[in-house]
């Protein structure tokens, strides 16, 4: 169309020149107004567009997450046609709206819902929003933008572990324990008379002196279970075949301990060599450590192009 338009703009401009009516110059100056209008409304009418996504940012395997993404004309002036299009990661399942062609009016407001199935594990982006549009009188080509991607994090398979019986190094601490030997200094579970070979450490003087002979102290067993996990995801260490499996299942034992040791409200560590999913450009199925807050978090200013 601005092909046409062109052309159109040099002959008027040609039969301007060559035969210097008024009118033709008024069809001249009428074409370049139209021309420039159209073309400051196309990029201002988008300019305006405000884009707010609201979904649960954190997920687990096999739960479905619904997201909305609201697109509102904060301007006056109207929007005659309005693509919207979601980029969504390829390995999650989409189900509903995430594109449409629609007509935008001063204030209006219109939405994308669909619906995603938390069917792998990992770290994705949702999003940027591309939207395109163009002049109300369609000459002035087609103006893009696109708005910001947010992050959503699946959380890999938790199974749940019976008792492990880890052992532990810790002199204090705060589980109980069926052997004796694991003793914890800050607990005292009871007090009873001095005899030959306690040591002199455990003597109670306070209750020796009120009772007029030596009381000594027992300490309840108990031990601290502060767990370092290692996990190995360095690919070149696995084999080709199996590289895909082992590295899952390894993710899943090292998160079903975690979670066992959490439950016990026992510290626990997590050192690795994988790949950070944040330094990546990348659909890579991996976790995060960080996301924003599960609110609506508005898009950054719209980055506008020429299409």
């Amino acid at each position: 169309m601005f092909e046409n338009f062109a052309w159109v703009f040099i002959l008027v401009l040609l039969a301007a020149a060559v035969f210097r009516d008024q009118a033709v110059f008024t069809l001249l100056y009428l074409l370049a107004g139209v021309f420039l209008i159209g073309r400051w409304w196309g990029r201002h009418a988008l300019e305006t567009i405000h884009i707010e996504r609201s979904f649960q940012s954190r997920a687990f395997l096999g739960e479905d997450i619904p997201v909305k993404v609201e697109v509102r004309q904060q301007g006056l002036l109207p929007l005659v046609w309005l693509r919207m299009q979601e980029k969504l990661p390829q390995s999650l399942g989409a189900v509903g709206v995430h594109r449409q062609v629609v007509s935008l009016g001063p204030k209006g407001c219109t939405t994308l819902d669909y619906q995603l199935y938390a069917s792998r594990r990992g770290y994705y982006r949702l999003g940027p929003v591309s939207l395109s549009s163009g002049d109300p009188f369609g000459i002035s080509g087609e103006f893009v933008a696109e708005g910001e991607s947010q992050p959503l994090i699946i959380y890999p398979r938790v199974v749940m572990l019976g008792s492990f019986g880890l052992p532990s190094r810790s002199p204090m601490g705060a589980l109980k324990h069926h052997l004796p030997i694991y003793e914890d200094p800050t607990r005292v579970l009871s007090k009873r008379d001095y005899q030959a070979g306690d040591s002199l450490r455990r003597i109670d003087w306070k209750s020796s002196a009120a009772l007029g002979r030596l009381q000594v102290k027992q300490y309840e067993p108990s031990i601290s279970l502060e767990t370092m996990l290692m996990l190995n995801l360095n690919a070149m260490e696995y084999d080709l075949r199996a590289r895909y499996d082992s590295t899952e299942l390894g993710i899943v034992v090292a998160a079903s301990i975690a979670n066992w040791v959490v439950s016990r409200q026992q510290a626990v560590g997590l050192c690795t060599n994988g790949m950070d999913p944040l330094g990546a450009q990348e659909d890579y199925g991996a976790p995060a450590s960080d996301s924003p807050a599960d609110k609506p978090v508005p898009a950054r200013p719209l980055k506008l192009g020429k299409g």
